[in-house]
């Protein structure tokens, strides 16, 4: 049988390593048959999640906003029902297609949770949903808020997760809707030892890059993607993927993004979503 080129690289191991799979920007429907760009995104999803039952062991799911597209009760409980039993643990934020009051009165406790410890880790959520607007903004109580939260646990090597990105990515288009107040955040997040990452969704596609002691973030979505470095929206030929992440209990951790193959109907003459 020939290997599978979208399978993950490393193995879980069993000396306290905690595994982390985010899963991002899935533009959910009222309407089963809703597609962004030519995807019908409830059917890319379950290909991305059943993606992850094959190839992954999740100790959380991560879901880092724009879950739904049009902000509907239906499109939030196809979710929950996708989810459901997928892993012990899962967190999930607003995106600014969401709907954050609905998604809070529709969750578990569980899943509205805004922090997290597994293993050795602290797993911190911010909202960066800006009503009426499609840039984030991070309101002065989450960032009071991430302050104290990281001061009370300065021993506990720390991944923390928001929707938006708070500094330019080099995709002039979506820099543009980053995070308006990040610099705060990048100031905070740089005060803290423990802070190890930045997850962020939004701009539907992978980047890595190192800020002081931490690293930043983004994933693919699950459904169709922006093409990097693009003056103007423009997507990319790339497939539906994942974040995924070994988190260690030394505070080191392995990170691959992991793409699912398949036909899914992308329409590349999309301007817009």
């Amino acid at each position: 049988m020939a290997a599978d080129p979208a399978r993950p690289t490393h193995a879980k191991d069993d000396g306290g390593c905690v595994e982390v799979v985010q899963v991002t920007d899935c533009h959910l429907f009222a309407d089963l048959e809703g597609r962004l760009a030519g995807v019908q995104t409830d059917a890319s999803l379950r290909a991305v999640l059943e993606h992850i039952d094959r190839h992954a062991e999740p100790d959380l799911l991560l879901l880092t906003g724009d879950l739904s597209q049009d902000e509907t009760e239906p499109s939030y409980h196809r979710l929950l029902s996708h989810l459901k039993g997928r892993a012990p643990e899962m967190l999930w934020l607003p995106g600014n297609h969401d709907a954050p009051e609905l998604m809070r009165r529709l969750g578990t406790l569980a899943l509205n949770r805004v922090d997290l410890t597994l293993g050795r880790w602290r797993i911190l959520t911010l909202n960066s949903h800006w009503a009426g607007h499609t840039e984030g903004r991070l309101a002065e109580t989450e960032l009071a808020r991430l302050d104290a939260q990281l001061q009370a646990e300065p021993d506990l090597p720390t991944l923390v997760a928001v929707h938006h990105p708070p500094v330019p990515i080099g995709t002039p288009w979506l820099d543009a809707q980053r995070i308006v107040n990040g610099d705060a955040l990048m100031e905070c997040l740089g005060r803290f030892d423990q802070v190890r990452m930045l997850l962020c969704g939004h701009v539907h596609q992978a980047f890595s890059a190192t800020h002081g002691g931490f690293r930043l973030m983004t994933s693919p979505s699950t459904c169709a993607q922006f093409a990097p470095h693009s003056d103007r929206f423009a997507l990319d030929t790339l497939g539906p993927g994942y974040r995924r992440l070994l988190l260690y209990p030394d505070g080191s951790h392995h990170t691959e993004v992991v793409r699912v193959s398949g036909d899914f109907s992308i329409h590349y003459d999309a301007d817009g979503y």
